[in-house]
């Protein structure tokens, strides 16, 4: 009977971890979608940018995000 116990409790064990393991790699999966979607916002914010400045040789990207913050 303590023998049938302790592997009822050993495959709970196991299946729980398995569980838990596969919630944490869903979170992650979900964090990387939302970062990749922050990155690609970014991007298009960065494109946008430089479509409506001048392209002139003098003007750099750093003159570009020194002119957008202040």
């Amino acid at each position: 009977m303590a023998i049938e116990v302790m592997e009822d409790y050993r495959s709970l064990l196991v299946a729980v971890k398995h569980w838990i393991r596969a919630a944490q790699y869903e979170a992650l999966k979900a964090v990387n979608r939302e970062l990749m979607a922050l990155y690609w916002d970014i991007g298009e914010l960065i494109e946008l940018l430089f479509d409506t400045v001048p392209n002139t040789p003098e003007c750099d990207y750093l003159d570009i995000l020194i002119h957008t913050q202040s």
